[in-house]
């Protein structure tokens, strides 16, 4: 699922199967496919609309121009695709899906975010639309209200969420005896030097709580390093792909407030592991 501003209304995606009652909507076909343009080729999403239907309920999303509005079939591509590849109104393209390859003159260049950002649009008949039957299958409906719009976003973040929090806490759960493996190891490597300084009159209560402080102070320096390192990464990946030509409309990137409370749990899950491994060390004073 995903959702896209376009001036005071959004158009949202759900899956085909679900209720489609949230506004205007119309069905839509997702195929993975290529443009062709002269010898420099893009592998992008190809999305097929129903025209008739389109028109009726959809058609006023932004747009440069229109060329030739009554042809059987309308191109729309992004501006992101033109400026990559140099296609202008008018031009002549080739769109290729499931090994077929067909031949087209751009009628729109559009704006837009999200899906429409990196994405071709093919406004066919209805006939050709249920015709590809080998795409996904999507609503795309505009609502209006702002008040349906966020209770919806507000609805799937939570759904989201809860799924994304339970895989954490069992991934937390996983990761805990390698951290007591870690700091056990670490405590071992200065346990020498423990006993020096009991010997000097320290007691093991002073080193346990001086070790625990310098160990949970690492521990979550190394997560906050650790979650930073992913998502740069994962922003890194995206370029990387973008570069090579190979387009995600869909970016999974965590909030600040999701990155806070995995960081939570890895701190308690490292800190109850410090602990635990803490109560190795020494005896009663």
């Amino acid at each position: 699922m995903l959702s896209f501003m376009e001036g005071r209304s959004s158009l949202i995606i759900l899956p085909y199967n679900s209720s489609n009652n949230m506004g205007e909507c119309i069905g839509i076909r997702v195929h993975a496919g290529k443009i062709i343009v002269g010898n420099r080729s893009l592998n992008i999403e190809i999305i097929y609309m129903d025209r008739e239907d389109y028109v009726e309920n959809i058609d006023h999303y932004p747009h440069k121009c229109l060329f030739n509005n009554n042809a059987s079939e309308i191109v729309s591509i992004s501006s992101f695709v033109s400026q990559r590849l140099g296609v202008k109104l008018g031009s002549n393209i080739s769109i290729c899906v499931d090994g077929e390859c067909r031949s087209y003159k751009v009628g729109y260049i559009h704006g837009g975010r999200g899906l429409y950002s990196s994405s071709i649009i093919v406004l066919t008949s209805r006939e050709v639309f249920w015709r590809k039957g080998s795409g996904k299958l999507y609503w795309v409906c505009r609502i209006n209200s702002g008040s349906e719009i966020n209770s919806f976003l507000n609805q799937l973040t939570n759904y989201i969420s809860s799924y994304t929090y339970g895989f954490t806490y069992l991934v937390a759960l996983t990761y805990f005896p390698i951290m007591y493996l870690g700091y056990r190891r670490a405590i071992n490597m200065v346990h020498g030097d423990l006993d020096v300084l009991h010997s000097l009159g320290v007691s093991w209560g002073k080193t346990r709580l001086a070790l625990g402080i310098v160990l949970s102070v690492a521990g979550l320096l190394m997560i906050v390093y650790g979650i930073g390192l992913g998502v740069l990464f994962m922003h890194l990946s995206f370029y990387i792909l973008r570069f090579f030509g190979i387009i995600i409309t869909i970016r999974p990137l965590p909030s600040m407030s999701s990155m806070f409370t995995i960081t939570v749990v890895y701190a308690l899950v490292s800190v109850a592991s410090i602990m635990l491994a803490l109560n190795k060390i020494g005896g009663k004073d």
